[in-house]
């Protein structure tokens, strides 16, 4: 079995959401995207993908590795809190 937390605590839901492109990448990661895809779909600097991972880790969201590979400490499948501070991004998104 997986015994990944399928929810987020309410300080790292806000925390994603405080960021918009930390909360982007995340959900990317979940959906298998490399630091590679990641950083060259946001356009970003090696230092600056490098930078967003590591605040993930600190988070206790995910494992940076060698070569900047990805190990996530949740399950793929989050279950986002209701009224909490992703559902709320996500629908002031939604509605621009």
């Amino acid at each position: 079995t997986d015994n990944r937390p399928r929810a987020l605590t309410e300080a790292q839901e806000h925390a994603l959401a405080s960021v918009p492109l930390r909360a982007f990448i995340f959900t990317r990661l979940l959906q298998g995207w490399s630091a590679r895809e990641l950083q060259s779909a946001c356009n970003l600097s090696e230092a600056a993908i490098i930078e967003h991972l590591l605040s993930l880790e600190r988070l206790g969201l995910i494992e940076v590795h060698p070569g900047n590979r990805v190990r996530l400490l949740t399950r793929r499948n989050i279950e986002w809190r209701k009224g909490g501070a992703m559902r709320v991004y996500f629908n002031q998104f939604a509605k621009a």
